[in-house]
C-alpha cells in the first residue's frame, strides 16, 4: 500500500511538472505570436552641431543613431538603405547592437553621415526592413531624419598655404627661364629635325600641341564615358577629376596646382587678383575638400557626385578660356 501511494506521488508531481512546462512554452509562443507585429522607431539621435546654427564643416563626420524596437519573433540584424539627397553619403561603418528589454529587442543602429557640399539637407531618409525569424515576412520602417546643415570649412587668414600656388603672372626672373628653356627646347627640336632629314631623306612635323582647356574637356568626357561604362569607379573618378582640375589650374595661369595641397589652394584663391570668379572658387573649394575625403579618408563615393562633379568642372573649364582663344572658334 505504501508503495503503490509513492508511485502515485511521483506520477502526480511528474505530471504537474510537465504540464506547469507545456503552459509555460504554450503561453511564450502566444505571446510571441501576440506580440509578432510590434516594430517601431523608437529614438532617433542627430548631433544639434549638425542641425542648428552653421551647421557642420563639409567633409565632417557627423555621428548620428537610432533605436528600433521589435518583438522577439524578428531576427536580430536588421538591414538599412539610404535615401539621400546630392551631396550627404553614409560611410559603410554601420554598427548595430541588440538587446532584450521588456519582452523585446531594443536595436540600436549607429552610422556616420557626410556631407560633400555646402548647403541643408531636408529629405534625408533611413530605410529598415526587420524579417520575422524563419520566415520571409519583412516590415520596413522608414526614419525621417532631421534637417542637417554643412558649411565650408573655415580658413585662418594668416595661414600659410601652398596647395595651389598664387593666381600671379609669372616674374621677369620667371619669364627669363621659361625663354631660356624655351630656347634650348627650339634648338634641340631643330637638332632632332636635321638628323632625320640627313638620316631618312624626308622630313617630319612636329605635332600641334594642344591647348590646356581643349586637353582638358577632353579628358573629362573620356573619365564621364568610362564611369558610364563601369570602366572607371567611382573613388577613382574623384581622384581623376582632381588631377584633370590641378593640371588644367596648372597650365592655365602658369601656377603649381598639380604640386599643392587643398588648403593651399584655397588661400591662393581669395586672393583679390585671383582670376577665378567666385562660383569657380566655391566649386573648387567644395570639391577639393570631397576629393581629400575619398583619397586620404577612404569616404564612399557615389556616380551621382561624379557626373555633377564632372558637369561643373567642364563648366570652369569653359568659363576660363582665354578670350582669344574663343574667338579664333
Amino acid at each position: 500500500m505504501k508503495r503503490f501511494i509513492k508511485i502515485f506521488i511521483f506520477a502526480a508531481v511528474v505530471v504537474a511538472v510537465a504540464l506547469v512546462v507545456a503552459g509555460g512554452i504554450f503561453g511564450y509562443n502566444v505571446y510571441r505570436e501576440i506580440k509578432a507585429g510590434t516594430c517601431e522607431v523608437v529614438e532617433t539621435r542627430v548631433p544639434a552641431s549638425a542641425t542648428e546654427g552653421k551647421g557642420v564643416p563639409v567633409g565632417e563626420p557627423i555621428a548620428a543613431s537610432a533605436v528600433v524596437k521589435t518583438s522577439l519573433a524578428f531576427e536580430r540584424n536588421l538591414k538599412l538603405s539610404f535615401e539621400f539627397p546630392e551631396g550627404l553619403e553614409a560611410a559603410e561603418n554601420v554598427g548595430q547592437s541588440c538587446e532584450i528589454s521588456g519582452g523585446a529587442f531594443l536595436h540600436e543602429l549607429q552610422f556616420s553621415l557626410i556631407p560633400f557640399r555646402a548647403g541643408e539637407f531636408a529629405e534625408a531618409k533611413i530605410k529598415i526592413a526587420a524579417t520575422r525569424a524563419g520566415t520571409a515576412e519583412t516590415t520596413e520602417l522608414v526614419i525621417d531624419l532631421p534637417k542637417i546643415i554643412a558649411t565650408l570649412p573655415d580658413v585662418p587668414a594668416d595661414a600659410q598655404l601652398a596647395l595651389a600656388g598664387t593666381l600671379e603672372p609669372p616674374t621677369l626672373a620667371e619669364k627669363s627661364s621659361w625663354l631660356f628653356w624655351a630656347a634650348g627646347g627650339i634648338l634641340l627640336v631643330v637638332a632632332g629635325t636635321l638628323a632625320v632629314i640627313f638620316l631618312r631623306r624626308k622630313s617630319a612635323l612636329p605635332e600641334k600641341e594642344i591647348d590646356p582647356w581643349t586637353a582638358a574637356d577632353g579628358e573629362l568626357s573620356e573619365l564621364k564615358n568610362d564611369v558610364q561604362s563601369g570602366k572607371t569607379g567611382a573613388m577613382l573618378a574623384v581622384a581623376k577629376i582632381s588631377d584633370i582640375v590641378r593640371r588644367y589650374l596648372a597650365k592655365r595661369f602658369c601656377v603649381k596646382a598639380d604640386a599643392m595641397t587643398s588648403q593651399e589652394f584655397f588661400k591662393s584663391m581669395e586672393r583679390r587678383d585671383s582670376p577665378l570668379a567666385d562660383v569657380h572658387k566655391q566649386f573648387l573649394r567644395e570639391f577639393l575638400t570631397a576629393a581629400d575625403m575619398v583619397k586620404f579618408a577612404g569616404v564612399a563615393a557615389s556616380n551621382d557626385l561624379v557626373f555633377d562633379a564632372i558637369a561643373r568642372a567642364g563648366t570652369l573649364v569653359k568659363e576660363t578660356v582665354p578670350v582669344v582663344a574663343e574667338e579664333e572658334k
